[in-house]
């Protein structure tokens, strides 16, 4: 039987205002004996990297736009990894530096603007299959994946190009979901790892989240997907072969 954990791997929050974060920030950094990092920077947005012995416990941002509203976002990713230490440190600067922002620097309305819900199955993705209800689009036979990571798309993402780098761009996307070799990865960031692991992640996007307005809703979009299990790789190819005419991606 295949044991299965369910939880949060990235969350995003977003403060509008008329102020950046940068001295607010600042002090955080200090008090928590972090570094910060600027990795991007233009006449509209500056974005941070901030780490703590040369790992990323953070990223923020400032977006400024033409009438001078700052949206200040911040985002914590890669909350479930197979570094306990890691993650329990990601984790609780959540905590910290929001209770720091909102009752120390007196800027309390902070919204969920991404959130990233994935599903570790202690099994080899050869014998997972992701279905999604009511949608057109690829096959299963034509679903989009990417060989260096061994990750496969679910839906259909078009590439964007930015400072000569090829990116996914998910801006016009409510949710966006993928099923990765796991094991893979947490490898390739030199995390111990002695099991086989398939994630199912879904990124819950920003156009989303405007629009959720309860549980129920959310729950109505996330039981839009679909994971089956099999115990052999043979099983789990029969199953893709009767399901490439009846059923697609988006």
């Amino acid at each position: 039987m295949n044991n299965l954990q369910t939880t949060i791997d990235s969350i995003s929050f977003v403060n509008y205002t008329t102020n950046t974060l940068h001295t607010q920030m600042e002090t955080y950094i200090q008090n928590n004996t972090l570094t910060k990092h600027k990795i991007e920077t233009n006449n509209s947005m500056n974005k941070y990297l901030v780490k703590e012995n040369n790992q990323v416990i953070f990223d923020y941002r400032t977006l400024i736009n033409k009438d001078g509203l700052v949206s200040n976002i911040i985002n914590f990713n890669g909350l479930k990894t197979y570094n306990t230490d890691l993650d329990n440190n990601r984790t609780k600067h959540i905590f910290s530096l929001l209770e720091y922002l909102s009752i120390k620097c007196n800027l309390s309305k902070w919204d969920i603007r991404q959130i990233d819900i994935c599903t570790d199955i202690n099994t080899t993705n050869d014998k997972v299959i992701v279905q999604k209800d009511k949608v057109r689009g690829n096959r299963i036979d034509k679903l989009i994946t990417d060989i260096s990571t061994k990750t496969q798309y679910i839906e259909t993402i078009k590439n964007k190009v930015k400072n000569g780098v090829k990116t996914l761009d998910r801006s016009n996307m409510m949710m966006s979901a993928y099923l990765c070799d796991k094991t893979h990865k947490e490898l390739v960031l030199n995390n111990n790892i002695d099991k086989d692991i398939t994630r199912f992640e879904v990124k819950l996007l920003p156009r989303l989240l405007k629009k959720i307005h309860s549980i129920k809703e959310l729950s109505n979009e996330l039981n839009k997907y679909h994971v089956k299990l099999f115990g052999t790789r043979n099983k789990c190819n029969i199953q893709k072969r009767l399901l490439q005419p009846l059923h697609s991606y988006s």
